[in-house]
């Protein structure tokens, strides 16, 4: 095979993976647009694993055929890969973005990266690392809000809708949801004594509404 067609097969590889990450991308926005948050991180989990499997696949073929290439085509075809690299880099933020903080998986992918060169061997390693990167600090995030959090509908005003979508646009939180739930815990946080006492006065209401169930139906049976 020669060089040229060495670098064409190398540049449409990386680039169905970095127009699968945007597809895959398109999908999660949709999910966490509709507070579907934790359906957008099983979606992540299952399709980057498909991507991975089916990239290591074609790579494995591909490295066979340009361990004869020359050392200048291979050069060639290790700045091919940095230059798209960028590219899929640039889309795993995007997605990181949608579902953990920036700075977790900006911590990670360094991590990951730090002792391996961009080198023709290890193109399949740092593809590699850079999506366990993303489910990792998506793995981070998803400790802290729990890993089946449940779905409450609730009517807000304007005024605190604003609020929350310039926190949201800020960067302060990565959906409505999140800034939602943050506040609400917050809420029943400062709150703690006044709550106490409804849940203790709940807890009588409940017990006496099981005594009177318990008296009607003894009155029942006796008849």
């Amino acid at each position: 095979m020669s060089g040229e067609e060495l670098k064409n097969e190398l540049a449409q590889m990386l680039k169905n993976i970095e127009t699968r990450l945007n597809d895959l991308l398109a999908r999660i926005d949709r999910l966490v647009a509709e507070g579907k948050t934790q359906e957008a991180y099983n979606l992540w989990k299952q399709e980057s694993t498909s991507m991975m499997s089916d990239f290591q696949a074609s790579f494995e073929k591909f490295r066979e055929k340009a361990k004869t290439s020359d050392e200048a085509t291979q050069r060639e075809l290790e700045k091919i890969f940095e230059e798209k690299f960028r590219e899929i880099k640039s889309s795993l933020e995007k997605i990181s973005q949608k579902l953990s903080k920036p700075s977790q998986f900006e911590s990670q992918i360094s991590q990951s990266l730090s002792t391996l060169s961009k080198s023709l061997e290890n193109i399949g390693v740092i593809i590699g690392q850079a999506i366990d990167s993303v489910t990792k600090s998506l793995e981070e995030t998803f400790k802290t809000i729990g890993k089946a959090p449940n779905i409450v509908s609730a009517r807000i005003n304007r005024k605190d809708l604003e609020i929350i979508d310039e926190l949201v646009q800020a960067g302060i939180f990565r959906t409505r949801s999140e800034a939602v739930a943050f506040f609400v815990s917050k809420g029943i946080e400062a709150s703690k004594d006044w709550v106490q006492r409804a849940l203790d006065q709940a807890r009588k209401i409940k017990e006496l509404q099981e005594s009177l169930r318990r008296e009607v139906e003894s009155q029942f049976k006796e008849e």
